[in-house]
């Protein structure tokens, strides 16, 4: 049996592994093309100009922002707030990341526990 002195020492607060890096950095890529890409698109025709408009909808995990496009008069309660829809969105992305991080960091440490007691 080992005592506690044998057991790798644990990482500063900040300090993660290379490869934790890069698995936080595809998932907050998937995050961001989440919160890019238009979810649902709604179209329609004007009825008064015959032209016709797009409304899209963005936003992951909660829709928070749409964006109209094409022959249309856009309302201005019709436009959504980066700063609440960064807000919305970028908390759950956050705690999703931290998550992620502390899952790889505990399974790298938990194999490194496993090959020293070989």
């Amino acid at each position: 049996m080992k005592s506690m002195r044998d057991l790798p020492k644990k990482r500063p607060l900040f300090q993660i592994h290379l490869s934790t890096a890069i698995v936080l950095m595809f998932a907050a890529g998937a995050m961001i093309w989440a919160n890019a890409v238009p979810k649902k698109v709604f179209e329609g025709k004007n009825p008064f100009t015959g032209g016709v408009w797009q409304d899209k909808v963005y936003g992951w995990p909660i829709y928070t922002m749409m964006r109209t496009e094409g022959d249309i008069e856009v309302k201005p309660e019709r436009q959504g707030s980066f700063l609440v829809s960064g807000i919305i969105n970028g908390i759950p992305c956050l705690f999703l990341l931290v998550l992620l991080a502390h899952i790889c960091e505990r399974y790298i440490f938990s194999r490194e526990v496993r090959k020293e007691e070989r």
